[in-house]
């Protein structure tokens, strides 16, 4: 009896990149493969030194890895970041060639969002997990630097204000109060998916000049100059609600996240705990003077590991401690501001060590640790 064909999709995979989809994705793929499953994992990769969207295969731990090269570095318009054709198309091509029975999309991001329709296309079936809010959310986590989590997206009004080219949110709400009302105009909205398009800013502003010549609409857009990001977020929610539709079922892995799809409007969603395989369990470290304290997970804002490092701060004796910093920095800035603040502890007691690569090296970090801290968001 020939075994049935799956395809795991995730934006990334090991060891060339580490975080909880990619390790989720790596445990799924085992799993299946115990159980007699053929399985392939698609996913994307970073290599300078190769042309983009060269395709090629390798094989990690028995398991067949197809990689894509792509990045983010790649995109330079708002809509590269979440539709890609070029990726589309070899999708397409390599669902047909390998006649794969079904599809676990996991993250899209570096991929194409527009994958589950084209799966649907081919009458190819298809389930999709959510691991965080990437469909609804450009910036993935629905938290707003300075404001905490984002009230919105509200159909992605208030995406516009979240997206500074610095990175730097403006304001908890939309640009103006009145910008719901004018984005329902049927004029508007006729050019949510020319606008999206990434257009040439010479026929962007031709198109702008459409717009309702309503008074309302004409002060609108004096007092908002923002508008066409914000038609251009619209567009990105829209679209993601109408993808979601296309998997057989939509999996959360937990209640939360779904009801919290569910309330802008997404799709039912089915909540199915994330399974961990049983760990034996590690000797416990002697205790030799210092407490070692381990933050696991790469740096950016949102798993707040600076957080950590400002808690501590309140100890009056910190020459007790060794806090062991594991992860990579995915956020630079972020990164420098927390190496300043290690500054201020003394010496030897703040260490990094850089990202890891398998669940060996995390074993080997887990026997050199007392304790391990999640500050996240």
């Amino acid at each position: 009896m020939t075994s049935l064909k799956v395809l795991l999709v995730n934006l990334g995979f090991l060891p060339d990149s580490v975080g909880g989809s990619e390790y989720y994705t790596y445990h799924l793929a085992k799993a299946l493969i115990q159980r007699q499953y053929d399985v392939t994992v698609l996913t994307t990769v970073k290599r300078d030194e190769v042309k983009r969207f060269s395709v090629y295969r390798e094989n990690f731990e028995d398991i067949q890895v197809i990689k894509i090269v792509n990045s983010h570095h790649y995109q330079s318009r708002f809509v590269d970041s979440f539709i890609e054709p070029t990726i589309e198309e070899i999708f397409k091509n390599l669902l047909v060639e390998e006649e794969f029975n079904l599809v676990h999309f996991q993250h899209l991001a570096y991929l194409s969002g527009r994958l589950p329709e084209i799966s649907d296309q081919l009458n190819v079936p298809t389930l999709l997990t959510l691991h965080d809010y990437w469909h609804m959310c450009f910036r993935s986590q629905l938290v707003r630097e300075g404001h905490g989590i984002c009230p919105g997206p509200s159909g992605g009004v208030f995406c516009a204000s979240c997206s500074d080219p610095q990175g730097k949110p403006s304001s908890p709400t939309s640009k103006s109060p009145r910008l719901l009302k004018v984005l329902t105009v049927p004029a508007i909205k006729k050019l949510l998916t020319i606008l999206s398009s990434g257009l040439p800013q010479t026929i962007m502003a031709r198109c702008k000049s459409w717009l309702p010549k309503t008074p309302a609409a004409k002060k609108e857009l004096a007092m908002n100059p923002h508008i066409l990001t914000t038609l251009e977020h619209q567009f990105r929610f829209d679209f993601f609600k109408k993808q979601l539709r296309f998997p057989k079922f939509v999996l959360s892995p937990s209640a939360h996240l779904k009801k919290r799809f569910e309330s802008e409007g997404f799709r039912d969603i089915r909540v199915v705990p994330l399974g961990f395989k049983k760990q034996m369990p590690l000797p416990p470290l002697p205790f030799k003077g210092k407490l070692k304290i381990a933050y696991i997970g790469n740096f950016i804002r949102n798993k707040n590991g600076l957080h950590l490092l400002t808690e501590l701060k309140s100890l009056k004796d910190r020459s007790t401690l060794e806090i062991r910093f594991h992860g990579r920095a995915i956020d630079q800035q972020y990164f420098e501001e927390i190496l300043q603040h290690a500054k201020e502890f003394p010496k030897d007691t703040v260490n990094f060590f850089g990202g890891y690569n398998s669940h060996q090296d995390l074993q080997e970090i887990l026997k050199q640790t007392h304790l391990v801290i999640f500050p996240s968001l």
